[in-house]
């Protein structure tokens, strides 16, 4: 099929290179390889290009790196999920999955409690299988797939283990924030744009999280709960409802304040309010609510122990939708639909010494020094230092919700709260199919028969 295949042997002379952690001289050879194979394999689809490094570890043991990339030879990828038990990280790994639409096995995976302290360092650390309760989980084991998906900083670690156990053959998709900051170690990465993480070859952004919501799935949820609405007039408003974090404030009175709002336009449009809560929602927000919306108006409270869950029924009902701001998945969600969508943004708390320092920790690295010649020189001392930080996933840029908010006004696809409720049709949210072919571009993996 006018394929070309490009295979290059490099043998070390050093002979000092352990998996993955190779020194600094050689570790830069096989970058610096895998970048001229990677830009010749975007500019030229047809070409699969395979890096093979002969070495020995320190104990003179002969060992094979091996990366592979550009064009996919054979049958689609055999993929699997790596499954931290975190349902909103699945869920982000099932619907890339689905979208690319290759057969996948979800592996389950648990962790000891004594786990987390490698979540500070775990950028730093070569890949590993630390912490996971093999009892527990899923088998991890032979045949290796040819793909592995996961989300979330818990499985990434685990993930590069089964690309080296493959002898590198395994190529990794790593979604989420803590997972993604470190976009050299892995084949793909996916991240929002509002978390700030600066550009790279392996990354690609979207507007918000992949979410799960297709019209199939809104109207099988749609038959399970027929009566919900109960007949209620149109337009029938749902305030889909966050909670306080660490970084914003939700307090009872704006619960009341916001419901009085709310009620304003109700009455203007002749529209009744459904209140949704969710895990976030403390009683006395809940309280709040019912106080200021019951009897004209419902309020839905979330239980923890409840069977199932009407949310997705009520996004589906809905002819308007009123979104607290902190809760990025809820607005990725809610603008997936189509619908008119009014966010409420909440205030911010001021921002503790951690978050000070981290932002100081930032802008050092983004800072360009002067040489005496008037231009910016290669960063050196503390801007490099910090950079390496950053990039080690040690120090995290916030996420700017705002930025996240401003993209979806921008677009068209929502508003913000306190501007006239008006029925009909917006543009949707829809990035999971966009993402899926830029996914097969940068793995060279196409469509099969």
């Amino acid at each position: 099929h006018g394929m070309v295949y490009i295979a290059i042997e490099i043998t070390n002379p050093d002979q000092s290179y352990a998996t993955e952690t190779p020194h600094a001289c050689l570790k830069q050879k096989i970058n610096r390889w895998m970048s001229h194979l990677e830009s010749i394999g975007a500019r030229y689809p047809a070409i699969h290009w395979k890096l093979v490094f002969h070495t020995k570890t320190p104990k003179g043991i002969p060992e094979r790196f091996i990366r592979c990339g550009g064009h996919w030879i054979g049958s689609p990828p055999r993929t699997w999920i790596l499954s931290d038990g975190k349902v909103g990280h699945t869920t982000q790994s099932e619907v890339l999955a689905k979208s690319l639409g290759w057969p996948y096995e979800i592996k389950q995976l648990r962790f000891y409690g004594w786990h987390k302290i490698q979540k500070l360092v775990w950028g730093l650390l070569p890949p590993n299988m630390i912490g996971l309760d093999r009892v527990h989980s899923s088998p991890i084991c032979p045949p290796w797939p040819d793909l592995v998906i996961s989300t979330g900083w818990r499985p990434a670690p685990i993930a590069r283990w089964i690309r080296e156990q493959s002898q590198g053959k395994t190529r990794i998709i790593q979604l989420g924030r803590k997972g993604g900051c470190s976009a050299d170690l892995f084949d793909v990465v996916i991240t929002p744009s509002y978390y700030g993480f600066p550009p790279h070859p392996h990354r690609i952004e979207t507007v918000a999280p992949l979410n799960e919501l297709t019209q199939d799935s809104l109207d099988r949820v749609k038959q399970q709960w027929p009566n919900l609405f109960d007949n209620a007039p149109h337009p029938r408003m749902v305030f889909v409802v966050g909670g306080a974090t660490a970084r914003f404030k939700f307090t009872p009175d704006m619960a009341r304040t916001i419901g009085d709002q709310l009620k304003g336009l109700a009455q203007k449009c002749h529209g009744k309010i459904y209140a949704v809560t969710s895990p976030r929602t403390g009683k006395d927000l809940i309280h709040a609510l019912e106080s200021t919306l019951l009897p004209d108006h419902f309020v839905h409270k979330w239980e923890p122990n409840q069977p199932d869950n009407p949310y997705f029924a009520y996004l589906a009902g809905a002819d308007v939708i009123v979104v607290t701001g902190e809760s990025e998945s809820m607005l990725s969600e809610a603008a997936s639909l189509g619908k008119p969508v009014y966010i409420v943004p909440l205030p911010e708390n001021s921002p503790t010494w951690k978050v000070r320092l981290s932002e100081k920790i930032i802008q050092q690295a983004q800072s360009q020094p002067l040489n005496k010649r008037g231009t910016a020189r290669p960063q050196q001392g503390l801007e490099r230092l910090c950079a390496r930080l950053i990039r080690a996933g040690l120090v995290q840029p916030r996420r700017n919700l705002t930025m996240l908010h401003d993209s979806l006004i921008k677009n068209g696809i929502a508003r913000p709260f306190g501007e006239p409720i008006t029925n009909g049709t917006r543009p949707q949210l829809k990035e999971t199919e966009t993402v899926a072919r830029k996914v097969k571009a940068t793995l060279g993996i196409f469509d099969h028969p």
